[in-house]
């Protein structure tokens, strides 16, 4: 760590491996952070439920759809606003899935969005095999044969088969290939997974960045991404040559590769106000932890075992702006 008159400095701690998804959004502007498409009368009081809570919990606004929502033959406008208006769609298959005609018009919906506005799509393959959902075959095929029999528009049950195709050649979770089939280790994995696809904290750059690639790369090569070690580096220099800027577009650069971020700016300013120190460890904590905690803090020291007691556990990106070592 530097001294220097003015210093940005930031800590990190294991990354999360890069997604390999796209999680671009542009175009569109979103409600939701993730819709649940799901066979209600399989997983909505178990897996499903506990998946909702779980994603709640962290922040992540989600929709879960119920019967009321249901209209008529056609899938509900509220519904298809909502798959369109969400940035991750997590398809979750059960044996019973097919049987449900909602799901899969859900479905044909989602992989509609997953191509057209790039919206990521999450499966999980909840008691079945990735290749049945490809090929509806083993726990689906009799509930396709059904469909067939019973639909005159045969094109419609032929856009079901393709939608099951499409998701079922995505990367996602099976169940009994995550630790013997333990379903809340299944549950944190896709929150974490959840919580970096959908994180919010991008923060505005500058509008003309020349010269700033550079630099930036410059800072990529001293990072370990991926370490399991603690590392600290500092951008120094007299006020106003860009060291905030720098710091920001780097953060906007490996945000993605980290579970939670927090950027805490104008430590010189808050920490020199009456109980500043404890302000900014509130922010630190707000931001980490989604948990309001003003009020809670009764001292730095206090503050400090919170901080502890919190974060030793998680991957974390710390990005300030100080100029003394406290």
């Amino acid at each position: 760590m530097f001294s220097a008159t003015a210093i940005s400095n930031f800590m990190v701690g294991q990354a999360e491996p890069s997604s390999s998804s796209s999680s671009s959004t542009t175009g569109y502007s979103t409600t939701y952070d993730v819709f649940l498409n799901f066979r209600g009368e399989d997983t909505r009081k178990n897996f499903t439920g506990h998946l909702n809570r779980a994603l709640k919990r962290e922040g992540i606004r989600v929709f879960i759809d119920s019967c009321e929502l249901w209209e008529g033959k056609e899938i509900g406008s509220t519904l298809v606003s909502a798959i369109q208006r969400s940035k991750v769609s997590i398809p979750v298959f059960s044996k019973g899935y097919a049987n449900s005609k909602w799901c899969l018009k859900e479905l044909v919906k989602i992989v509609e969005c997953h191509r057209s506005k790039d919206q990521i799509v999450l499966p999980i393959f909840f008691d079945v095999d990735p290749s049945d959902v490809r090929h509806q075959t083993g726990s689906f095929k009799e509930a396709f044969l059904e469909h067939e029999k019973n639909f005159e528009e045969l094109f419609i049950v032929q856009e079901w088969r393709d939608a099951m195709t499409v998701v079922g050649t995505l990367k996602g979770w099976v169940l009994k290939e995550v630790e013997n089939g333990y379903e809340s280790k299944l549950v944190e994995l896709v929150v974490e997974r959840a919580l970096r696809e959908t994180s919010n904290n991008f923060l505005s750059e500058v509008k003309y960045r020349i010269g700033l690639d550079s630099r930036v790369n410059d800072l990529l090569s001293l990072l370990n991404i991926g370490s399991k070690d603690v590392q600290f580096f500092g951008i120094c220099g007299i006020g106003g040559i860009g060291k905030t800027t720098i710091a920001k577009a780097l953060h906007n650069c490996i945000i993605k590769s980290f579970r939670h971020s927090c950027f805490l700016e104008n430590i010189r300013e808050e920490a020199s106000r009456p109980n500043g120190f404890v302000s900014l460890q509130e922010k630190l904590i707000d931001s980490i932890s989604k948990r309001k905690v003003q009020g809670d803090i009764l001292s730095v020291d206090h503050g400090k075992e919170w901080i502890k007691g919190r974060l030793q556990v998680e991957n974390v990106l710390i990005l300030d702006d100080v100029d003394h070592p406290s």
